[in-house]
């Protein structure tokens, strides 16, 4: 038996021990193990390769990545590279639906993750959302012994719904050995009933003392046992982020977490999701916890009641810390209706003066000079609050975001006339504004609306349907949209409206994202695809139940594969969407460098040209996070530059700049432009790759022929227009 073999061997005795009902010997393992290595060998890959990682070189599976993905897709595990560092992260997300697949294809799979697992040290990120085929016993038991042995895992995050214990002990158990934890998310955690799983999970959280983001929700069901896993938090060294749910914690819980917060901790974020009703954790116990919690920068509460008295603590407190840039109020209700709360807002009513319901977050914006982010539910206030706040905000000149969330239907009109009066406008955000056809009739012109959602019901009556088309047909109501979902309800879209939306999208120049959620015929079909090639702003674009015939999807893939978009959703949620469309799009797609990212239902037909598209969405994601580091002189690797080549142009370049080298919108641009106008240089090109050191020198020339180093700057740009990072095959002697 060659050596290699013998280590199949020896992996399929150890793959019988671990699951004895999956084999029914060493050698059905070893044979499972043999299809595996010729499906691989097939493909010139070899999967028995060790991991380069333990030797501080780049894993021998980051070359044949789609090779390892062909086989994993049966159980919906993608592996994803992580550029920077050269890791592995794995995902198991969610999906609207899942094609059967052989059993055979899953059981290979299977044995190929509990692989990667054991055998890479490279993987360093794990995000489960979906146990899928991992919900047989078998099978999972398989995975945690995988998680066991993947002893350098940095992230690990739990959102899948397990709701049988002794499942959620087995996982949290093959967490024990892990030592190098950094981010551990735990959600869901509801029915389970077992006191048990906060002891295992004390013990993960005392061993892995690098741990610096924690969240647990869902804490439900667990009646004990919360107490011993706060003071192993208390004692977690590098802890920075905490995100837990209160809403079941006893008094004796709810003590110790408050003497945690009042610690000498070095906590930076902190959120706390309540439900309105807890007995023992109050907005004013917190507030007093956090008094010298010193290092806090973020603070967010979730559903908590907020009583005028609780406001007036939190805002003394985050004023004497000075320290909090990031406050959260989200879900908290505001309550007015104690006897001392009414006796003062009576008093402080009279005309010109602030009452006392918003006097706390007035005071906050005037002496809270460190804070940058505010999130208020500034809705439950009554106008004259509203406009107390706003003008509070207009003196304010460090509060640069207010997040407020707007009404389940319809615009803020007040809020925003108020906002326009008192000069805030431009620093008053929401989440998406919902209008039917009547709310989208109302809204005013140059609104402040970033993200919009217009559901437009078929038979509506003609006056709300003509003032639809008044409002796309003039882009002053619309002109600060960046994103646009439109859904026709009950019927196809008509002609008439086709035209004005056609309009709207073909002329806009702030729309970024825009989701198309219609039946539509074929004009009303040609109208809008039309106008969607003819924008060169749109980076982000959605379709449901629409272009699921061959004409209209070929048409769409063109469109995609030729236009500035990254994104591509593409009927998510339709059982049948059009095969043209895949089988179009994987055949050009190749010289495509911007696609990061398209999502689609995923059919059994065509896995050839999903996978196909797939590929280049991570072959374009990893280049875009390499040319990222080149751009921020995080490296200067010929790959890198090379990579920056292919997508200097992708509209998430300087978004990605912006993220690393933590700099605003407009240097991050500066830096791209520096950093593609540097590489036409001719030191800088020759020293990248390879041919120099530093510059080039020439000797010189007996015959006056002109030497390179002293080509005229336009003449060597001329040349480079025609030269490219892959011309120079290999290094040569640098001299």
């Amino acid at each position: 038996m060659a050596p290699q073999d013998w280590g199949l061997w020896m992996h399929a005795k150890y793959l019988g021990k671990v699951c004895p009902y999956k084999f029914s010997s060493t050698q059905d393992a070893y044979e499972r193990l043999q299809q595996i290595k010729h499906i691989f060998a097939n493909k010139g890959a070899d999967f028995m390769v060790p991991c380069g990682k333990e030797n501080n070189r780049d894993c021998h599976l980051l070359k044949h990545l789609s090779v390892w993905n062909d086989l994993l897709v049966a159980v919906n595990v993608r592996i994803k590279e992580a550029v920077a560092t050269k890791e592995l992260e794995l995902y198991f997300p969610k999906t609207f639906y899942v094609e059967m697949q052989p059993r055979k294809r899953i059981e290979r799979a299977v044995i190929l993750l509990h692989l990667i697992l054991i055998k890479h040290t490279c993987v360093a990120k794990i995000e489960l959302e979906k146990l899928g085929e991992f919900s047989e016993p078998d099978w999972f038991a398989l995975f945690c012994d995988g998680i066991n042995d993947c002893r350098r895992l940095k992230t690990l995050r739990v959102s899948a719904d397990i709701k049988d214990a002794p499942i959620y002990r087995q996982l949290l158990k093959s967490c024990n050995s892990l030592r190098r934890l950094e981010e551990l998310s735990l959600e869901n955690i509801c029915d389970v009933g077992d006191a048990r799983i906060m002891t295992i999970l004390t013990t993960v959280i005392a061993r892995n003392t690098k741990l610096m983001r924690f969240k647990v929700d869902g804490f439900d069901a667990v009646t004990q046992g919360k107490s011993i896993l706060l003071l192993a938090l208390q004692r977690s060294p590098c802890l920075y982020q905490l995100s837990l749910d209160v809403t079941t914690f006893s008094a004796e819980e709810a003590n110790t977490l408050l003497r945690i917060l009042n610690g000498k901790n070095g906590l930076k974020s902190l959120r706390l999701k309540g439900n309105g009703l807890n007995r023992y954790i109050t907005v004013q116990s917190l507030a007093s916890a956090l008094s010298n919690a010193t290092t806090l920068v973020e603070l967010k509460l979730d559903g908590f009641f907020m009583h005028t008295y609780d406001a007036w603590i939190l805002a003394m407190t985050l004023i004497r810390a000075q320290t909090v840039q990031n406050l959260v109020l989200d879900g908290c209700m505001p309550v007015f209706s104690s006897p001392v709360e009414l006796t003062g807002v009576e008093a402080n009513d009279s005309p010109g003066r602030i009452s006392g319901r918003i006097e706390p977050y007035v005071h906050i914006l005037k002496e809270l000079t460190c804070l940058r982010r505010l999130a208020l539910d500034l809705f439950r206030f009554p106008a004259q609050d509203q406009r107390a706040f706003l003008e509070a905000l207009s003196g304010n000149d460090f509060l640069e975001h207010v997040f407020v969330a707007p009404p389940n239907r319809g615009y803020p009109n007040e809020l925003s006339r108020i906002a326009i009066e008192t000069g805030t406008a431009t620093r008053i955000y929401s989440s998406p504004i919902v209008t039917h056809e009547t709310n989208f009739a109302s809204l005013p012109m140059g609104s402040n609306i970033e993200e919009l959602i217009v559901e437009a019901r078929a038979h509506v009556q003609r006056k709300e349907d003509l003032s639809v088309t008044a409002h796309f047909t003039d882009l002053r109501a619309l002109d600060r949209v960046t994103d646009l979902y439109f859904c026709k309800i009950g019927g196809r879209i008509d002609v008439s409206t086709a035209k004005v939306l056609a309009l709207y999208l073909q002329n806009t120049k702030s729309l970024r994202t825009v989701t198309l959620n219609v039946c539509a015929g074929r004009e009303p079909s040609i109208l809008l695809l039309d106008a969607l090639s003819r924008n060169t702003g749109i980076t982000s674009l959605g379709v449901e139940r629409w272009c699921c015939n061959r004409w209209s999807a070929v048409a769409l893939a063109d469109i995609v594969r030729s236009s500035m978009i990254h994104t591509v959703t593409y009927n998510e949620k339709c059982l049948f969407p059009s095969r043209a469309f895949f089988s179009r799009l994987a055949g050009s797609i190749e010289s495509n460098f911007t696609i990061v990212s398209v999502n689609t239902l995923e059919r059994k037909e065509y896995a050839k040209n999903w996978e196909v598209i797939k590929s280049v969405a991570a072959r374009n994601a990893a280049l875009l996070e390499r040319a990222a580091q080149f751009v921020t002189e995080l490296s200067f690797d010929k790959s890198d530059a090379k990579a920056l080549e292919l997508v200097a142009s992708s509209p998430l370049l300087p978004l990605r700049v912006q993220e690393l080298a933590a700099v605003g919108e407009c240097e991050a641009a500066a830096k791209v432009r520096r950093a593609i106008w540097n590489l036409r240089d001719l030191d800088v090109f020759m020293s990248i790759t390879g041919v120099v050191k530093e510059s080039v020198v020439c000797e010189e020339s007996s015959d006056g022929r002109a030497r390179l180093d002293a080509l005229p700057a336009d003449c060597w740009l001329a040349i480079r227009r025609y030269l490219s990072f892959t011309d120079v095959v290999g290094n040569a002697s640098n001299g």
